[in-house]
């Protein structure tokens, strides 16, 4: 067996691996809704060199864009045996990092839900209404 290192709770990684442990799939996409870090290849990395087997699959999907294009991404997901291997700590400690996920979300007034991955729509509207930049705030005051 291999020893098992867990990343600090909180931290991306972690919330990474609270999915992983929970026997969840997770592509770069579905990471992004939940944490807004477009880092997921390095988190799993991260948790590799920590000594977690993280499984990938690549698949090749085709895109809602008009031009019927199409996109290579990665699954990752532990396997059965590893997430076996954790067995109560890996379940404690997935339960630990989804209450710090909930405390932040209920501090900050986001509703977002790292159960089921969705995000309240006026929340998502809040983040990416106002796509100004700094150059154009400099703009605006010639």
């Amino acid at each position: 067996m291999i020893a098992l290192h867990y990343p600090k709770v909180g931290s991306l990684p972690s919330r990474v691996l609270a999915r992983l442990l929970r026997t969840e799939r997770v592509t770069h996409t579905d990471f992004q809704k939940v944490s807004r870090s477009y880092r997921l290849a390095a988190y799993i990395e991260q948790l590799r060199k920590r000594g977690w087997i993280v499984i990938s699959e690549t698949r090749r999907d085709k895109t809602r864009d008009p031009t019927g294009r199409y996109v290579t991404c990665c699954i990752y997901y532990l396997s059965l045996e590893t997430i076996q291997q954790a067995d109560a700590e890996g379940r404690d400690y997935a339960l630990k990092v989804f209450e710090w996920e909930q405390q932040r979300i209920e501090e900050e007034g986001v509703t977002s839900s790292p159960i089921d991955n969705t995000t309240d729509s006026e929340s998502l509207n809040d983040v990416t209404s106002n796509p100004s930049t700094k150059e154009e705030e400099e703009d605006s005051d010639d």
